[in-house]
């Protein structure tokens, strides 16, 4: 089962994959590395299978490495399919910690503020855009950002801030 899910994995047939890592776990005949169980937790993230998803990624998050940073990441994205914000900051807040994959420590930064906003927790949604704006000042998400930051600056009552930063932003709606 194992050999037959990392072939399906290689060929990105996620459906197979997932169903021979399960079958494999179920078969209780060995264990699966880290990488595998990475594998199989993105695996059933590609097939829409969230929550099955997230009992892979949870094991293979833990650490400080790159596997970890991308599990991480995929399980905050996992726990707003399942809508469990609270689980999905936590995820996106240790992916931004790490430094291995630029991209995903930016989207995963971004990811934690948006995060923060759904949950109502302005206080930490404004300083996760203000490290935002300030890391990547020419980031992807930089017109979001700042008019997010506007947005949670409001919902806070801190009218002055919000002024300032709306006349900040370059392309105003």
């Amino acid at each position: 089962h194992l050999y037959l899910a990392e072939a399906y994995y290689a060929k990105k047939d996620f459906a197979n994959a997932a169903k021979n890592y399960d079958a494999f776990i179920n078969a209780k005949k060995g264990t699966l590395s880290r990488e595998e169980v990475y594998k199989a937790g993105i695996a059933f993230f590609e097939i829409k299978n969230y929550q099955r998803a997230t009992d892979y990624l949870k094991v293979s998050a833990s650490g400080n490495d790159e596997i970890a940073q991308s599990s991480s990441y995929y399980l905050g994205h996992a726990y707003i399919k399942l809508d469990n914000f609270a689980f999905a900051s936590t995820s996106f807040q240790a992916a931004s910690k790490v430094s291995f994959n630029k991209q995903i420590q930016e989207e995963a930064l971004f990811n934690f503020a948006k995060t923060n906003l759904q949950r109502g927790s302005f206080q930490v949604a404004i300083s996760t855009l203000d490290e935002y704006l300030d890391t990547y000042p020419s980031g992807r998400h930089r017109s979001e950002a700042e008019t997010l930051l506007s947005e949670a600056l409001i919902n806070t009552s801190d009218y002055l801030r919000a002024i300032e930063q709306m006349d900040k932003i370059r392309t105003k709606s």
